[in-house]
């Protein structure tokens, strides 16, 4: 299911995503690593690295141009990156443990280095959105953000809001800096 949500939702965002040459790309939490391989295809020269728990990663072995490293994303981060990637996965989790991803990325980020959010972007009245944000504390305890409150979590991890969401569907491109 995730994988037909990747494939469906991502590939229309995939080439504005804000990737420069040679850059070290963190999928984080990218699951069986659909995402990352679409990133891995269209900025050929990036070094693609798939982020996740161990049991997870070992399903995406095989991805073309992507390397897995097993890793529990609440604990330091294995690497260091110029991009982190968070698909559909800070909105699986209430402000405490978002904030302690975003600080994982951030400590994991080189100078220079941003977060990349791809999730949904509820208006400011929250009326858009809202059954999908009822789905998500339901199923996982999480929650959907307006980019009010996406700006305030970032801000508490260390991060500042570069741009507004970019994207036309369900989901968005948020972009944070290291700052």
């Amino acid at each position: 299911m995730l994988a037909s949500y990747a494939r469906h939702d991502y590939a229309p965002l995939v080439a504005g995503l804000p990737i420069r040459s040679g850059e070290v790309v963190a999928d984080a939490g990218g699951g069986t690593g659909v995402l990352a391989e679409m990133i891995a295809a269209t900025f050929t020269d990036a070094e693609v690295v798939l982020l996740d728990l161990p049991e997870v990663g070992a399903i995406a072995k095989g991805r073309r141009c992507v390397r897995a490293i097993g890793a529990d994303l609440f604990a330091p981060w294995p690497l260091a990156a110029d991009v982190v990637v968070f698909a559909r996965v800070l909105h699986d989790w209430d402000d405490e443990p978002a904030l302690t991803l975003l600080r994982g990325a951030r400590a994991a980020l080189r100078p220079g280095g941003r977060v990349v959010i791809l999730d949904a972007v509820l208006g400011p009245d929250r009326s858009e959105g809202g059954l999908c944000d009822l789905h998500v504390l339901a199923v996982t305890g999480g929650r959907d953000r307006t980019l009010v409150e996406f700006e305030t979590l970032v801000a508490r991890a260390g991060l500042r809001l570069r741009r507004t969401p970019v994207g036309g569907g369900i989901v968005q491109v948020v972009e944070a800096l290291k700052g």
